[in-house]
């Protein structure tokens, strides 16, 4: 109600300053009142405990089908190769994923055991549809909604 009262009396601009003190006041809680344990490991075994394969992979994947789904219809036409490759690369990149996610990964990006429960899989199916419904193409142009 603050943000709308700011926006509407003074300037849009303000409703941005509201943030900060709230911020602070949870960077400080946070900060000082957050217990984490926090082991200590030597610098070489952290990054050898990262999944290097299946964050390349994830971030191919997602750049390429973004961009093949950003360029298909709008700058190319949808039976271009230049879209085509990109999806079928991006495609690719997801099963390669999946299989180093399962079969490889010590310490996986995206533990595939995680699917096996019912109510996991409700909830990945709920969040997936309502951000794809929240997206409405109206005149020609693109309106998210939040």
């Amino acid at each position: 109600m603050l943000g709308g009262a700011l926006t509407e009396f003074k300037t849009w601009r303000l409703i941005f300053w509201i943030n900060l003190p709230i911020c602070g006041l949870a960077f400080c809680l946070l900060l000082f009142l957050l217990d984490v344990h926090n082991p200590r490991t030597k610098f070489s075994e952290g990054i050898k405990a990262v999944d290097w394969a299946g964050s390349v992979s994830l971030v191919g994947l997602m750049v390429m089908v973004l961009l093949g789904l950003n360029f298909g219809g709008a700058t190319f036409p949808w039976n271009s190769p230049k879209v085509i490759c990109l999806v079928v690369v991006g495609a690719f990149l997801a099963v390669l994923f999946l299989f180093n996610e399962g079969r490889f990964a010590r310490y996986p990006i995206m533990p595939l055991h995680l699917f096996r429960s019912r109510s996991n899989i409700a909830c990945l199916v709920i969040g997936f549809t309502q951000h794809f419904v929240s997206v409405l193409e109206f005149d020609g142009r693109l309106i998210v909604l939040y």
